[in-house]
């Protein structure tokens, strides 16, 4: 984040840290946050029952059926 947060400085013209892709890089709502994460999910090949508010949860189940220790 702290690498996205200085590359994106330079194109942020209010306080929001999480900006469009395309010009004019304004600020994106939740909805929108939303439905990137979804997509990443879905993506990943994470189930669709996960919401972003859970991505934690699915990360870490995820990871323990590809064999990561969660030690």
């Amino acid at each position: 984040m702290c690498k996205y947060r200085d590359i994106t400085e330079s194109l942020r013209q209010d306080d929001y840290l999480v900006i469009s892709t395309v010009s004019p890089f304004k600020h994106v709502s939740k909805s929108t946050i939303s439905n990137w994460i979804k997509k990443v999910l879905t993506s990943a090949g994470i189930d669709k029952q996960y919401k972003p508010h859970s991505t934690r949860s699915a990360a870490t189940s995820k990871a323990s059926k590809g064999g990561v220790a969660l030690d």
